[in-house]
């Protein structure tokens, strides 16, 4: 499995929600079928931008979960709206 999404949005890392930027080799994720191990990181430069939102703030991406919550404005604030 991969993701891609940018480095100020979270996702579920060893159990805490975490930034992406934090992600680091060895790590595990939460998949569609229970956790993953991160196996490698790299950074790339992409073109456009995709937030969408959820009535529960997490979002599976490619079997992969994520939330929908950015650094832009903490999660708790932001589940608040």
């Amino acid at each position: 499995l991969s993701i891609a999404l940018s480095d100020g949005h979270y996702l579920y890392v060893n159990d805490k929600l975490a930034l992406a930027r934090t992600v680091q080799t060895g790590d595990i994720v939460r998949v569609s079928k229970g956790h993953g191990r991160v196996v490698s990181v790299e950074r790339t430069m992409e073109e456009g931008l995709y937030n969408p939102q959820t009535v529960d703030g997490n979002i599976m991406v490619d079997g992969v979960q994520a939330s929908c919550y950015t650094d832009a404005l903490h999660p708790l604030i932001a589940h608040g709206l």
